[in-house]
């Protein structure tokens, strides 16, 4: 019996309890009438009204008790109702239903193994878009290496090649213009020393000439002066003519004399290096014959007859002739300004070495310039080959990708198959079982999920972690009872019945399980 406090009540609501109740004592009541009626004594009184008051407490008190039993009474009865229902429900799960947590830990072991299936194809589906992300990386790069090609390819350096071989032309032309200066400069070096050494010969054989026509005129004076002195004493007539003639002949030797300081004066003034260069003019054959004929002619003559013909006007002529000769040879103030305002030829020269060292220079950068388009030419070779390369790994990179997609799109169906078939379980466990829902097309259910159930633990679980083959924790035989409580569960029938069911049933049975005994 359980024990239940209740509030105290309000002295007005017990009066009124009280007033509405039958009179348990009667006793009571005939002391009230007793009371009422008595006039007696005010102390007798008192007592009475006190010892009714102690009544009428313990009254009250003995109702109230009564009044909380029949309430525990009641809750009391309520408790065993509630109790006998349980003890049903208890007793129903205990007694029908004994195999209901081994049918919970299939349950929760089916769920498991989905679970894990579910991971498994998560985690082949990430691996997939991994690898199918790290593969259109790589397509884009060859893509972008491709069109990088193609346009090599089309351009091909064109430009460049155009201006190469427009500078090449331009190199091979002035090569040629410099090969063909250098054979003019050449014959003109070659020339101008023929020529520089014909001038310095005729200057060499005038001024021997000179020299020997001097010598034979101071020989010719000596004997003169000689013969002079001998003919003053003798001829007074003959004085005067050879005084003239004495005075002719010392203008003559002033002449002579100032011949020679002008001719070595010319001597010094013009070195060999200062002559200048004119083209050669070959002398005529007349003047060579009366030049060397002359001296012959002196020769010939008598010695008086030469003296008279040098001191005539016909030696001022020669003299005339010749002089002119040696001032044109002799080089004036414009042309040794001229001279000097020249580069020598040993700049020449220089400047011929320089030029031949560019040209050399030219040459090896033309050789250069060959060697560069014979090398461009190799590397437009190989970007071809390379290109094509690419363009097959490319074909084969999208091959994969297809293949990938495909392989996806597969892992996709999967993943929504084996959702459908969650929402498919999920529903079962839901809606109550009817056995009219029991067709064919559930029953091929049923065994679409345990073919792919046994397909998926060869697959996976056959063997540990560490290569050992696993042994299943549940067996044939607890699977077929399995199987059997769930169809008893969901009939609302026993395992024998199961068993004595149909043959289709059965078949199913021996096509999962085999033949079992029991």
């Amino acid at each position: 019996m359980a024990s239940h406090s209740f509030p105290a009540q309000k002295p007005s609501d017990q009066s009124c309890f009280f007033q509405k109740r039958k009179p348990i004592n009667p006793l009571a009541n005939s002391l009230r009438s007793s009371l009422s009626r008595s006039t007696g004594n005010s102390v007798r009184q008192r007592v009475l009204s006190a010892k009714l008051l102690k009544l009428k407490s313990v009254q009250n008190q003995l109702n109230d008790a009564n009044f909380h039993l029949a309430e525990a009474i009641r809750e009391n009865q309520a408790l065993k109702t509630l109790q006998k229902r349980q003890d049903r429900a208890l007793s129903k799960y205990e007694g029908t239903n004994a195999e209901l947590p081994r049918l919970i830990q299939s349950h929760e072991e089916e769920i498991r193994f989905l679970t894990e299936k579910n991971k498994v194809l998560r985690k082949n589906v990430k691996e997939l878009s991994e690898q199918l992300k790290h593969r259109n990386d790589e397509v884009q790069h060859l893509q972008e290496q491709l069109r990088h090609f193609e346009k090599l390819d089309k351009d091909k350096h064109l430009l460049e090649r155009e201006k190469l071989i427009e500078e090449l032309e331009d190199v091979k032309i002035k090569l040629h213009k410099a090969d063909n200066e250098i054979v003019i400069l050449n014959r003109k070096l070659a020339l101008e020393s023929k020529t520089s050494k014909q001038r310095l010969n005729l200057e060499m054989a005038k001024h021997k000439q000179c020299q020997k026509e001097l010598a034979q005129s101071l020989t010719e004076i000596g004997k003169l002066t000689k013969l002079l002195e001998s003919r003053d004493k003798s001829q007074i007539n003959g004085r005067k003519r050879f005084s003239n003639l004495g005075q002719r002949q010392s203008l003559s030797l002033i002449s002579l004399n100032g011949t020679k300081s002008n001719l070595t004066c010319d001597d010094d003034k013009t070195p060999v290096t200062d002559v200048k260069l004119e083209p050669i003019t070959q002398p005529k054959k007349e003047d060579t014959q009366i030049q060397v004929i002359k001296p012959y002619k002196g020769i010939l003559k008598c010695p008086s007859e030469n003296i008279k013909a040098r001191l005539s006007a016909d030696s001022k002529k020669d003299s005339e002739d010749e002089l002119p000769s040696v001032d044109k040879m002799s080089l004036g103030e414009g042309d040794s300004r001229e001279l000097r305002s020249r580069p020598s030829s040993s700049h020449k020269l220089e400047k011929i070495e320089m030029h031949l060292q560019n040209t050399i220079r030219r040459v090896e950068d033309n050789k250069n310039n060959d060697d560069f388009n014979k090398r461009l030419g190799d590397y437009c070779v190989k970007a071809l080959d390379t290109v094509k390369s690419y363009t097959d790994m490319i074909e084969s990179n999208r091959e994969n990708l297809e293949h990938a997609k495909a392989d996806t799109d597969k892992l996709v169906e999967t993943l929504k198959e084996a959702e459908s078939l969650e929402l498919k379980l999920k529903r079962g466990q839901a809606l109550p079982f009817d056995s009219t829902d029991l067709t064919d097309d559930n029953l091929d259910f049923v065994s679409q999920i345990l073919s792919e159930e046994a397909e998926f633990q060869k697959k996976y679980k056959d063997k540990d972690r560490n290569g050992n083959k696993k042994e299943p924790t549940v067996g044939l035989h607890d699977k077929k009872k399995l199987l059997a409580t769930l169809r008893a569960i969901d009939n609302g029938d026993s395992i024998d019945s199961f068993e004595n069911g149909s043959q289709r049933r059965n078949k199913l049975m021996k096509e999962l399980f085999g033949d079992i005994a029991d």
